[in-house]
């Protein structure tokens, strides 16, 4: 408590953040503090993204490969992408360790293998892509296939971070009417190659006003 206190004081409140209501395809539901912007203004922001329903988990499985079916919706705080009747838009938070509520015998986590005929959990591949990273991203030299699902399970959400920063930089450029330089477009920083969701994130960004005012409403 005495460390919340801290953080609180220095940073101010959190905001509450569901990866899956920002494009992810595993529910990862985190408080996040920063000082970039302010928090109500970064919540309004958030709250104005629409939800991702034209996304489904098997999308980013590997072939021969499918989710269960959703056998109850999603209940808040979790973002509500998944619909009985729908296709599973989100996976629950993956854990760090295997054989956790959701991803055992038929749970929501679990996944059909068409080819061994057999219920598994999600691969590390099919975790990093959920998550918003490159196959192979956890693939270094010496990890099992556990120690994968091990550090995916300790990691944040690609996701959330580049809307959580990306957000705040473009609330911190548009002052009132003017767009203020930040001064980093032209020192070479950043990704070389688009996200898969680079054209829907971008177009959000160019109108940071169309964020609070729809939140408003």
């Amino acid at each position: 408590m005495e460390g919340d206190h801290y953080v609180r004081q220095h940073l101010g409140d959190p905001i509450f953040v569901d990866a899956a209501s920002i494009g992810s395809y595993a529910h990862r539901p985190r408080w996040i503090w920063t000082n970039l912007t302010p928090s109500s203004t970064l919540a309004a922001a958030f709250s104005a993204v629409p939800p991702p329903l034209d996304q489904k988990v098997d999308d980013i499985l590997n072939p021969n490969r499918i989710s269960l079916p959703v056998v109850r919706d999603d209940l808040p705080p979790l973002a509500l992408v998944n619909k009985v009747g729908a296709p599973r838009r989100a996976f629950p938070t993956f854990m760090t360790f295997p054989q956790s509520f959701a991803f055992r015998d038929r749970g929501p986590g679990m996944v059909w293998d068409a080819h061994t005929k057999t219920h598994t959990e999600p691969l590390a591949d099919e975790r990093e892509r959920a998550m918003g990273f490159r196959t192979g991203t956890t693939a270094a030299h010496g990890l099992s296939e556990g120690q994968r699902r091990f550090v995916l399970g300790q990691a944040m959400d690609l996701h959330t971070m580049v809307w959580t920063v990306g957000l705040c930089l473009s609330l911190q450029r548009h002052h009132g009417d003017h767009w203020l330089s930040l001064g980093a477009e032209d020192s070479g920083q950043g990704h070389s190659y688009p996200h898969p969701w680079r054209t829907k994130f971008m177009s959000w960004l160019e109108k940071p006003n169309e964020f609070l005012n729809s939140s408003s409403m």
